[in-house]
């Protein structure tokens, strides 16, 4: 499940970003982010009775703030992307550039919150993205 989990990432996030980059600029935002997520809870429901390996019950007892938390971070990063789509940015640039602030942003929360460790190598890493994201925001050359 380890690769396979990553592959479903790396596809969700094509098609996300390819519908997101081909949103008409005359829809209104507010209605495709509303047939968005009515798509997204159709196929949840479809999938809620096959790919479920809880009673609906339990799941209900368990769910926290932390679910409803990423239904408004979900929200906000929809909003987000058609914004910064229609407002020029390059498919190609766009979502690395979120990518690596999101990183740099995170790894503190992660060594603060979640007590993960960062190697040597992983640092270097970070700092091969923050470079990365420099350079991919910088204005280009005439």
């Amino acid at each position: 499940m380890f690769y396979w989990s990553m592959i479903f990432v790396v596809a969700g996030n094509v098609l996300y970003h390819v519908g997101q980059k081909s949103i008409p600029k005359d829809l209104d935002p507010v209605f495709s982010v509303t047939v968005s997520y009515v798509t997204a809870l159709a196929l949840s429901l479809l999938l809620l009775p096959i790919a479920s390996s809880r009673p609906l019950r339990d799941s209900l007892r368990q769910t926290t703030w932390a679910s409803v938390a990423v239904g408004i971070g979900a929200v906000v990063i929809e909003f987000a992307f058609l914004l910064v789509y229609r407002s020029g940015w390059n498919i190609s640039l766009a979502s690395f550039a979120g990518s690596a602030a999101l990183a740099a942003i995170l790894i503190p929360v992660g060594v603060l919150l979640y007590r993960e460790r960062l190697s040597w190598v992983n640092v270097v890493g970070l700092l091969f993205c923050l470079l990365g994201f420099f350079l991919v925001t910088r204005p280009s050359a005439p």
